[in-house]
């Protein structure tokens, strides 16, 4: 090893300041890579902060509905949104562009309309503004300023099922008697009617003392539009009191005479799936449609004993 201008020592004849050059310039270059390493971490956490804290005003939180959505069902109403109010009841008056519903506990609930309000009722075209008349059933749904109030958003008027008894039949329509009342119902040629063993059914089969069940719309007070109209079958039992030229009378155990009328079709059962002939105090059940009052056309006759097998009950 030898010395130096300075007296320090030299490796290999190579002087130690070009060393230090050297190993200062690695040193410098490392130090700024190292520095630039700390900035970039330095600045993630201040990013993923960023975004994290602004998720919930954009996107969907893990609180609250998404940006522009109303709250789940159950859920308060956001500030400044009306809730949705329901309510069913009878119209009791109607004028304009609103009517007045009596809800089944007795209170009264001015319904405003709109040309935006939709309308459903059977019959009558999505969208279509039926005829809301007084005493017609229906359920409302809306937004309600003020208490008493509703701003309907849907008028629903749903159809009505009935089952009674004919009592008279008139031009276009027939009234049948219910448990309580009465109901006007009216016809029309898109009424569909129904009646066992009778091919092509219409308003001509309709006759007083029939039972029949009835579709339809309302039309007001006590009174709907008929869309269906089917005949039920009607079950007498009774013993036989005499025979007629169209079949034979019967006397019901409260003393009702009902004349029952058979034709080629009606069927006859006995005892043991025997096809008997019907005798004057034959026990018998009647099954038919009513062909007016206390008259029945025979779907099947079922006859239980003869005089002869002294059985009647």
């Amino acid at each position: 090893m030898s010395l130096g201008p300075d007296g320090a020592p030299e490796d290999e004849g190579r002087p130690l300041t070009a060393t230090r050059r050297r190993f200062g310039g690695a040193v410098l270059k490392r130090a700024v890579r190292f520095a630039v390493c700390l900035g970039l971490a330095a600045t993630v956490p201040l990013a993923s902060s960023g975004v994290a804290s602004a998720a919930p005003k954009g996107g969907h939180g893990a609180h609250g509905a998404p940006s522009g959505k109303t709250s789940p069902p159950g859920h308060a109403s956001p500030p400044g949104q009306a809730r949705r109010h329901a309510f069913a009841g009878t119209v009791s008056s109607a004028s304009g562009e609103s009517f007045v519903l009596l809800t089944a506990k007795g209170a009264t609930l001015t319904v405003d309309v709109s040309p935006s309000t939709t309308y459903r009722e059977p019959r009558v075209g999505r969208g279509t503004k039926p005829e809301v008349m007084v005493g017609d059933k229906v359920r409302v749904v809306g937004t309600e300023p003020t208490p008493g109030t509703l701003v309907a958003t849907l008028v629903l008027v749903p159809a009505v099922r009935a089952v009674g008894t004919v009592a008279s039949v008139g031009k276009g329509s027939f009234v049948l008697t219910l448990t309580a009342g009465t109901l006007t119902v009216d016809v029309s040629s898109a009424t569909v009617f129904r009646e066992p063993t009778v091919r092509s059914a219409s308003f001509a089969d309709v006759l007083a003392g029939e039972k029949v069940a009835v579709t339809g719309a309302q039309a007001g007070t006590g009174t709907i539009d008929a869309t269906r109209v089917m005949v039920r079958l009607a079950v007498r039992a009774g013993r036989v009191a005499s025979l007629t030229t169209g079949g034979f009378t019967l006397t019901t155990a409260k003393g009702v005479t009902i004349t029952v009328n058979v034709s080629s079709s009606t069927k006859f059962k006995g005892p043991k799936g025997t096809s008997p002939t019907v005798s004057v105090g034959d026990q018998v059940r009647v099954i038919g449609t009513a062909g007016g009052p206390d008259t029945l056309n025979a779907v099947s006759v079922m006859v239980n004993a003869s005089a002869g097998h002294g059985n009647h009950r």
